[in-house]
């Protein structure tokens, strides 16, 4: 299958270590790999990039993330409904401390230049009171 036929590889590292060598592979697909260990005796593909610029995570024993400082954190500068403003792809937000009635709720925008259509947005709370999300406008 030509798609499997390497058409450049460059080494990376020259440990006598194998295991602390990486190598970058490329095929006729336009397929960009980065692979653990010497050229022509790898340990395993450990991520790809596709000819369309998806970067795809492809060992199962990896984790994708964020580094160190990728993230930010806001607080709410007045009250519980002021709109906070954080452009980082991670970070947290520390609401107002001001409290609120029995049964009261409280809404509140959030704006990050970030996130895009079709991004998925995670909110996890560390309090006990009930947190529910509203979706607005984009």
């Amino acid at each position: 299958m030509a798609g499997n036929i390497t058409t450049n590889v460059v080494q990376l590292g020259d440990s006598a270590t194998a295991s602390q060598n990486f190598h970058l592979r490329t095929n006729v697909d336009g397929i960009l790999s980065l692979n653990r260990g010497n050229v022509g005796a790898s340990l395993g593909e450990i991520f790809r990039v596709t000819s369309v610029g998806s970067i795809l995570a492809t060992n199962p024993a990896g984790v994708v993330g964020y580094g160190t400082g990728a993230g930010g954190t806001v607080t709410q500068a007045t009250s519980k409904s002021t709109a906070v403003t954080l452009n980082t792809p991670t970070g947290q937000i520390i609401m107002n401390n001001a409290a609120l009635a029995a049964g009261a709720s409280v809404f509140f925008n959030f704006n990050n230049s970030v996130l895009l259509n079709g991004d998925v947005l995670v909110v996890a709370s560390n309090f006990g009171a009930g947190l529910g999300i509203s979706e607005g406008n984009n």
